[in-house]
């Protein structure tokens, strides 16, 4: 059984028909290995359940995680299976985890997911008007483009989709008041 890491759509040129490569990994060794196919090929989806899990903390064994429902604390995981979103994998981030036979295989994450600014580079004198963008580093060490007014210390909304700013955290409670 394999898991999907990516796809790449490959049109076709004149009469050919398009593929589609998949980049696979296969559950229980990791191995990776790369497979074309045809439009008219198909794959048997199977479906892996979704459990839910809060993130403990991350450290140098890997992801501690627990069973929301179980209060069962899994094995260290391999920050692998989070990508590129795991510098967002912070103290109390709730994410699914798509389990195959007692073992984590995937990651559903967030919709969105709140992470507080730790660096940001120093800002020139002068008009604001010209500067709308500017990168900074997350807690995680994450690193995305935010608005200038954006300081160390802020908390914000990062988008796990695209892993791109989407407001400041707090700007909610200013809008309740």
């Amino acid at each position: 059984m394999y898991i999907v890491a990516s796809t790449t759509h490959k049109k076709g040129q004149a009469r050919q028909k398009g593929n589609v490569e998949l980049a696979l990994k296969e559950i229980k060794t990791g191995t990776k290995a790369s497979r074309t196919f045809s439009s008219s090929d198909s794959v048997e989806e199977v479906d892996v359940p979704v459990e839910p899990h809060t993130i403990l903390y991350v450290d140098g064994e890997g992801v501690h995680a627990m069973h929301e429902e179980t209060f069962e604390q899994l094995a260290p995981l391999d920050g692998d299976l989070f990508g590129p979103l795991l510098p967002l994998m912070t103290d109390g981030v709730r994410v699914g985890l798509r389990m195959h036979d007692g073992v984590p295989v995937g990651v559903v994450p967030p919709d969105i997911v709140t992470a507080e600014v730790d660096t940001v580079p120093p800002t020139s004198t002068g008009s604001s008007v010209d500067k709308a963008a500017k990168r900074v580093r997350l807690v995680g060490g994450h690193e995305l483009s935010v608005p200038d007014y954006i300081a160390p210390g802020d908390k914000i909304v990062v988008r796990t989709s695209d892993l791109a700013y989407s407001r400041r955290a707090n700007e909610d409670k200013k809008r309740s008041t």
